[in-house]
């Protein structure tokens, strides 16, 4: 039986299967980097960009793997049925005022990485899909900047906690990784 992540990938790849120079835009925030493979996903998009076209993409930051309790968690926890990581997800929402305190909260964040949305149905959800998905791939800049290399497209980047990407079939070569 196919899970309703599985079955949307495959109706994402259904659609991609397009002829190229399709779009104007795309556009894929947090989605790449919880493809079994997130270069080849990438890759997939590349030609159905019109010329003149922009792809913008945002993918987990290798940076992230310092949260080390998240990376730890994620091992046991994209295995769990998702009602109950759903229902677990919820310490997200008293930790953020333990995340928030001094030293105290700098500890808890490594080892127990949550949202800190001042949401709290927010940060319950958005901890649920760091720790639901079967893949999460993490990125450096220079990594993701190779992708783009690979094609004749153009990257401007910029970095912090996540790897963002933009660039357009028409635009130079502008690179900036902190």
């Amino acid at each position: 039986m196919r899970s309703k992540s599985e079955s949307a990938v495959r109706r994402i790849a259904h659609f991609l299967d397009r002829s190229d120079e399709t779009f104007d835009f795309i556009y894929s925030i947090g989605v790449l980097h919880h493809t079994p493979d997130t270069r080849a996903a990438f890759l997939r998009l590349v030609p159905l960009l019109k010329p003149g076209g922009t792809i913008a993409i945002w993918v987990y930051g290798k940076r992230l793997r310092l949260l080390v309790g998240g990376e730890i968690l994620r091992a046991a926890t994209r295995w769990l049925p998702r009602k109950w990581l759903l229902h677990a997800s919820k310490i997200a929402i008293p930790l953020y005022h333990i995340h928030r305190l001094p030293v105290v909260g700098t500890a808890t964040s490594i080892l127990l990485p949550t949202s800190k949305d001042p949401d709290p149905e927010w940060r319950w959800l958005d901890t649920f899909d760091w720790y639901s998905p079967r893949y999460q791939w993490k990125h450096t800049c220079e990594e993701v900047e190779a992708w783009f290399a690979a094609d004749p497209l153009p990257a401007t980047a910029t970095t912090s906690r996540s790897v963002r990407f933009a660039t357009s079939r028409t635009a130079r070569m502008r690179t900036s990784c902190r």
